[in-house]
């Protein structure tokens, strides 16, 4: 999991670069990116180094339900990234507002997994507050952005701004929930 959380805020800060300048080679950053994740994936699911931070055995079910979290965040925000290069989408300031918090609740992320490992539950706790608040305020700016895309006079724009923005809130929901079973994992290791 640990390889995992990585690769998640690798692709999150290729995210970000992306949408604050998009060109195709950023792109192509963001889809070798969700390879890693897909690859750290397969590992943290099979059970293979890294799938459990806190030791291996218990808890393997909480862990492979964080590897599919992280997984699908990784998966929505590179979709967003794919789509917005695809349909055309002039990504500005409100795409950017959106994304960079979950780069920034994926780094938490990866901050927690590698302190919940090493042994530091109290301090993971802060990484996932901070991972949670940032995931949430990814989700508020994206689920704005798109209710601003209704706005939008021409019907085929509209769609494009809002399916974008819909991928970074599930995106955003994702992270969010990856941030709350690892927090329970943390807790069950205090038990």
């Amino acid at each position: 999991m640990l390889k995992q959380a990585r690769a998640f805020a690798s692709l999150a800060g290729a995210a970000a670069r992306f949408f604050a300048e998009p060109s195709q080679a950023r792109a192509g950053v963001v889809r070798e990116r969700l390879r890693s994740c897909r690859s750290a994936a397969f590992g943290a699911g099979a059970g293979g180094a890294g799938a459990r931070p806190g030791g291996a055995g218990a808890g393997r079910e909480d862990a492979i339900r964080v590897s599919r979290h992280l997984s699908e965040a990784a998966f929505q925000a590179a979709k967003a990234v794919e789509e917005c290069l695809l349909f055309g989408v002039n990504a500005g300031r409100p795409m950017a507002a959106a994304v960079e918090p979950l780069r920034d609740a994926a780094k938490s992320l990866d901050d927690s997994v590698r302190t919940l490992r090493k042994g530091g539950k109290e301090r993971c706790v802060d990484f996932l507050v901070s991972a949670k608040r940032q995931a949430q305020q990814a989700a508020r700016a994206a689920d704005a952005g798109a209710a601003e895309a209704l706005e939008i006079p021409n019907t085929v724009e509209s769609i494009k701004f809002r399916e974008t923005f819909s991928r970074l809130s599930r995106a955003a929901d994702e992270a969010h929930q990856a941030a709350d079973r690892l927090g329970e994992m943390a807790a069950a290791d205090n038990d």
